[in-house]
């Protein structure tokens, strides 16, 4: 399309250009050349005479076309782009959203955000490594260096004979597995999951039924394998860093691993295994809510948070109340602790050796955007850290962290006011912990108790990003220092001009509903601005403000308090949103 609007755009260009030489020749009373002679020829097939008024005229007829093709072609354009666009919307929608994305942070500060046609055509990078060894160098030296971890902490005794009363005989059993567990494992995956180095979608394992029998029959085979080996091209990953808010560099980012999809497929008939031994005996402790079914995760932690931060408020009580942030969480757990926790656990002995080989078969390649262009780094062998890409890590990851929920489970807490008078100890979501206590010196004790058994599991805090407040009946207590615990750096205390981010919530000594529907009312606003200034159709547009705007507010909805008038007013603020662009040429 693009040729041929050039070619005719070229043709009356040179016709005018043509024109316009012929209208000086005749001004300067010039002699004609032979090429002058073929011009008047060409031009008397579109003029009915030569004179100065009529090829005036002809120029400005011709003029009137090339804006008029202008106006076709870049009419034809956005429509072909629109199709294109709308196209991808319904086949991976998640990738539009992706591109929603990048257009709001280069417009973060712009209450109404457009879309930026060209950033979704370009899809340029401003933030590129020299060489792809400033990418791998500090994963490297991360994932393959030993872990901390320590299986032999005394601590853990306690838990170990917990576990055994809970559950006294280690399951002997194999495994057993068919064809219609494999096949309904599949299904349940996405066509469209990004496959890892092999390339095979999901949807052709979907589509391959006939090899769903040996494929069951080779899963089960690895937990009868006395020497069983896991070949490094199955447990293969393809890392790509994901840059953090703040400065470019290659420790501030988030490493995602697209693993096979056999491996994932695989590891998902694991994570049923596990998932059945853990439901059966009630092993991972309550309050931790995440990568696990039956509960609203989040926003049963938010609940709970703010039930605890109103009693200590309204009763005027004491409360003092701790964030701890993890660093570099999946990446830094110890492969042994991972080991002993199948153990401790009791979970069927065979489960315990497929995992203790799967885990020394983990390796990857990053895969990063540098001055060279695309390169690959070669592999890295991991001897610590998990793996972010199947199903099977996050529960790994709470397996892990289950010894020390335990234990701060047996910590004092803060027990609610009468009649209720329950204990409240901790929320956690996957590595997100919040503690509670009575007082500031009980809160230390409880934070040098997850310090530990976190050092334990080979992981450590990032003291910049914890933070721990004290109230005093009811109310911020002023003048508390830094909290200083053991070797750590001192711990921001806040003060009541400071908030805190948990699970997407700002808090202090309480949930600030204001700050926070503030902050979820300007993304809710500026991700509607986008779709609605897109060339999506309108259907799609509905669909996506449904998909990727409004789960910004319910997801605040069970939790935080909405005034009437507050609602009200941002309802109309979506309508001129949604009215403006529509609007819109």
């Amino acid at each position: 399309m693009k040729e041929i609007y050039e070619a005719q755009a070229g043709e009356i260009k040179k016709n005018i250009s043509i024109a316009a030489a012929e209208i000086e020749r005749l001004r300067d009373n010039r002699k004609l050349t032979s090429k002058g002679k073929k011009n008047r020829a060409k031009l008397l097939k579109n003029c009915k005479s030569l004179s100065v008024a009529d090829l005036v005229v002809y120029m400005e007829k011709e003029k009137s076309m090339l804006r008029k093709l202008k106006r076709n072609f870049w009419r034809v354009k956005r429509l072909e782009e629109a199709r294109k666009l709308n196209q991808k919307f319904y086949a991976d929608p998640g990738s539009i959203y992706a591109t929603f994305g990048k257009m709001l942070e280069s417009q973060a500060d712009i209450d109404k955000p457009k879309y930026d046609r060209v950033t979704q055509g370009t899809q340029v990078n401003n933030h590129t490594f020299t060489i792809i060894d400033e990418a791998s160098s500090f994963w490297r030296s991360l994932w393959e260096e030993k872990g901390s971890g320590d299986t032999e902490a005394e601590w853990i005794e306690e838990v170990r004979e917990a576990m055994e009363d809970v559950v006294p005989e280690v399951p002997t059993d194999g495994w057993n597995l068919n064809a219609e567990q494999v096949s309904k494992i599949i299904k349940g995956k996405k066509n469209g999951s990004a496959p890892g180095p092999d390339r095979i979608a999901n949807f052709w394992w979907k589509k391959a039924t006939i090899l769903h029998k040996e494929i069951a029959t080779c899963f089960q085979a690895t937990a009868q394998l006395e020497d069983l080996q896991f070949p490094l091209w199955f447990s293969e990953g393809k890392t790509t860093l994901i840059p953090k808010p703040g400065e470019f560099r290659s420790d501030n980012q988030r490493p995602i691993t697209c693993l096979n999809n056999l491996y994932k497929w695989y590891t998902s008939c694991l994570l049923a295994q596990a998932n059945q031994h853990i439901e059966t005996y009630g092993l991972i402790q309550r309050k931790q809510r995440g990568a696990r079914g039956n509960c609203s995760g989040t926003v049963d932690n938010l609940l709970i948070d703010r039930m605890v931060c109103e009693d200590a408020q309204r009763g005027r009580r004491n409360l003092s109340m701790a964030w701890i942030d993890v660093a570099k969480a999946y990446d830094s757990v110890d492969h042994g602790w991972l080991s002993e926790m199948f153990t401790l656990h009791r979970f069927p002995l065979w489960l315990a050796k497929v995992m203790e080989k799967l885990a020394s078969s983990w390796n990857t390649r990053i895969v990063a955007q540098t001055t060279q262009g695309k390169e690959i780094s070669p592999t890295i062998r991991f001897k610590k850290g998990l793996p972010q890409g199947d199903a099977l890590c996050p529960m790994l990851f709470i397996l892990c962290l289950n010894p020390i929920a335990w234990k701060v489970r047996a910590t004092e807490g803060y027990s609610l006011s009468k009649p209720i008078s329950t204990k409240i100890t901790h929320l956690l979501y996957i590595d997100d912990m919040k503690l509670f206590a009575a007082s500031e010196n009980k809160l230390k004790r409880v934070m040098t108790v997850a310090k530990n058994g976190m050092e334990s599991t080979g992981l450590k805090w990032n003291e910049k990003k914890c933070a721990v407040i004290h109230a005093k009946r009811g109310q911020v207590e002023q003048g508390s220092g830094d909290m200083k615990i053991a070797d750590l750096k001192p711990i921001k205390c806040l003060d009541q001009h400071n908030t805190y981010k948990f699970l997407g919530v700002f808090e202090n000594t309480k949930q600030e509903d204001k700050q926070v529907l503030e902050a979820a009312a300007k993304t809710y606003l500026q991700r509607l601005s986008i779709i609605w200034s897109s060339p999506l159709s309108d259907l799609a547009k509905v669909v996506a403000s449904n998909q990727y705007a409004l789960p910004v507010l319910t997801y605040l909805m069970w939790t935080q308090t909405w005034p009437i008038a507050n609602i009200q007013q941002l309802t109309e603020r979506e309508k001129d949103h949604r009215g403006e662009w529509r609007k819109s040429p």
